[in-house]
């Protein structure tokens, strides 16, 4: 909800890629140049870490690993 509230106030569409939104010193990987909120909200960002892990050194390396498969649903907690 809360980022949902952040993308409406801010008239941010849910298919803009969340690229912009990174900070800048993140290395960005494989395709993450085409994740949306959209994906993200719906677990189809194709992040599969098989891990519940939600801190900031985590999610920078996942982005920096990449991704290889966007649009195929898989829950993570990211």
């Amino acid at each position: 909800m809360a980022l949902i509230k952040v993308l409406d106030d801010h008239q941010i569409k849910d298919v803009t890629p969340i690229i912009d939104f990174l900070p800048d010193y993140w290395v960005k990987g494989p395709n993450v140049d085409q994740i949306t909120f959209h994906q993200l909200l719906t677990h189809t960002s194709g992040f599969n870490t098989g891990q519940f892990n939600c801190d900031l050194p985590f999610m920078r390396d996942t982005v920096k690993a990449g991704v290889a498969a966007i649009g195929k649903y898989h829950y993570e907690n990211m």
